[in-house]
């Protein structure tokens, strides 16, 4: 009822093994994404089943926590434009069951299922990282590669040109 929450269950236990009760945590997704992904080039998405918002009171404001792609309500977000630019339904829905990635100019996605503790898919989760400097510095590679290339090809070409004419045309020419 408190919205869309990771929730942790333990046993209490007493010397002899027995159980005397458990111990619940609760705690929202945000800090912890935020933890893992603290870059400003990283964005998320977090996406709860709409099926689910019947009992998630807090989560039943379609200004604060819209709805997405039809069956999909928006819990959280970081820096979500780019994500919201390029994600599909389809993306959504391959991410319902499994990783599912898209590869764009600028951005790469994943999505994958929210799984509650019987294992039942109960959101998504869309990640989204820029990848426009890894192009950047691929192209460098690249060019500097390429560059290499032409160096040693130049190199090679002087070298046996040096050869042909010391050691063949040389001796054809004094024959001749």
């Amino acid at each position: 009822r408190g919205g869309f929450v990771i929730r942790g269950l333990a046993p209490v236990k007493d010397s002899d093994n027995k159980v005397l009760g458990s111990v619940e945590v609760l705690s929202d997704f945000q800090p912890l994404l935020e933890k893992m992904f603290p870059k400003k080039s990283s964005h998320f998405l977090l996406l709860m089943n709409q099926s689910f918002l019947e009992i998630t009171h807090r989560l039943q404001d379609p200004e604060k926590y819209p709805v997405v792609a039809d069956q999909y309500i928006q819990v959280m977000a970081k820096n979500s434009g780019p994500i919201k630019q390029m994600m599909t339904a389809e993306l959504i829905q391959k991410g319902k069951t499994e990783l599912t990635m898209f590869l764009g100019k600028t951005l790469a996605l994943a999505a994958f299922p929210v799984k509650d503790y019987r294992s039942t898919q109960v959101g998504v989760m869309v990640l989204g990282v820029e990848i426009s400097q890894e192009y950047h510095r691929i192209s460098k590679i690249i060019w500097a590669q390429v560059g290499i290339l032409i160096t040693i090809l130049v190199v090679v070409g002087l070298i046996g040109s040096f050869v042909m004419n010391r050691f063949v045309l040389s001796p054809i020419e004094l024959i001749t």
